[in-house]
């Protein structure tokens, strides 16, 4: 695996963490709403034509609709796990300031200059680490 290879992994984790964050926010909002028309007593409303196998159609597919979204949902957190487990194995061969650079970084999304403040290092000091870490991860799979 190049170095590139390797920031695009890294990059790529990054992304599906945040849309998985975001579709579980959504998957929660729509159960909480769902969870409000299914409390409703439709028996005490006043009959009006098919209102009520309206509103429970309504219900049935916005269920089917969810149960797409956290299949979806599933599938790309599994993905997520995959290359996860791949970026632990070559992030095995790190030093301890090499590994929290490329934490900081790349997982948790934070500057340079915030992380070079973060470590006491300077931003050069910064890029130097990182570059030494992807090296060391781009060689990791080459060695096995």
């Amino acid at each position: 695996m190049t170095e590139d290879e390797v920031k695009k992994l890294l990059k790529s984790v990054r992304a599906k963490q945040s849309r998985l964050l975001a579709m579980q926010r959504y998957i929660n909002e729509q159960l909480v709403l769902m969870g409000g028309v299914r409390a409703v007593d439709y028996s005490a409303a006043p009959v009006q034509g098919s209102g009520d196998n309206q509103t429970e159609a309504r219900y049935i597919n916005h269920s089917d609709h969810l149960q797409k979204i956290q299949s979806i949902y599933d599938k790309l957190f599994d993905e997520m796990c995959a290359e996860e487990d791949g970026l632990a194995e070559r992030m095995q061969a790190l030093s301890p300031t090499e590994y929290e650079v490329i934490l900081n970084r790349y997982m948790r999304g934070i500057s340079v200059r915030k992380t070079a403040d973060l470590m006491s290092y300077s931003e050069d000091g910064i890029y130097r680490v990182q570059q030494r870490a992807f090296k060391k991860m781009s060689s990791k799979g080459e060695e096995t």
